[in-house]
């Protein structure tokens, strides 16, 4: 049994639906994957990679996790490996956002058949948000924040706009203008978004952490205060350690 999959993986994989099919786009060793066979946690699975090394430690695993299970895997590049309505669920996860928007962008009949797409950036999370709000084809419908070794990561869950059943729920909107109340600004909620404040995973540690990033740049520019633009960023620095600040006292309002 599969024993040494993180809490990151285990609660991408918790999206995951009986019947589904889920796709792992990006799969590295497999993981994803094969926790969902062995919790008979969907109905089938494809793992797929642009490389071949990934997709044979892949391949290995499988061989000692799940003895000669027949699985597909496929190689090539991002959601050119599915067609359309052949995945319920795509997961992306551990990549860059920007890489994760254009390889939604790059096959969008593809990413717009599935029921959901797991979206987990390792960095420029605030970028991908943006990508998503502004292609008027997804609603994010939940947002988490999972702590991975000293890591944490954010997790996004993305419907298309299209399906009937689909909206921005009420809460969310609630907390959106509950935000802009404060002077949040949509950029900054790109960074922080609404969906954090119902404070559920580790949402408030990484606004914390982020909170203690922007108190140390402010201490460093006070440090060398003679330089020619200090006076420019420190009250650029100042103005977001107040932003994040009002964003913490949302948090500590409308946690769960």
């Amino acid at each position: 049994m599969l024993s040494n999959i993180s809490n990151r993986l285990k609660l991408i994989a918790s999206y995951a639906e009986t019947n589904d099919t889920v796709a792992d786009i990006g799969t590295d060793h497999g993981y994803v994957p094969i926790w969902l066979i062995q919790n008979n946690a969907c109905r089938n699975v494809i793992l797929s990679d642009i490389n071949s090394g990934p997709l044979e430690k892949a391949k290995e695993n499988i061989r000692e996790h799940l003895g000669d299970v027949e699985t597909d895997i496929r190689q090539g590049s991002g959601l050119s490996v599915l067609r359309p309505g052949e995945a319920d669920m795509i997961v992306i996860a551990g990549m860059g956002g920007i890489l994760t928007s254009k390889i939604i962008e790059a096959d969008m009949d593809v990413a717009l058949s599935a029921k959901k797409l797991v979206l987990q950036p390792r960095r420029d999370a605030a970028l991908l948000r943006k990508y998503i709000c502004n292609s008027n084809h997804f609603i994010i419908v939940e947002e988490q924040v999972v702590r991975e070794n000293r890591k944490l990561c954010e997790i996004l869950v993305v419907k298309p706009s299209s399906d009937n059943n689909v909206h921005q729920d009420e809460a969310e909107v609630e907390l959106r203008n509950a935000a802009a109340g404060r002077g949040l600004s949509d950029s900054f909620l790109f960074e922080f978004p609404p969906l954090w404040l119902r404070g559920q995973g580790d949402a408030s540690a990484l606004v914390e952490y982020r909170l203690r990033g922007a108190n140390t740049i402010r201490k460093s520019i006070i440090r060398n205060g003679n330089a020619p633009d200090s006076e420019e960023r420190l009250r650029e620095i100042e103005s977001r350690i107040a932003d994040i600040s009002k964003f913490l006292e949302l948090i500590n309002i409308y946690a769960v």
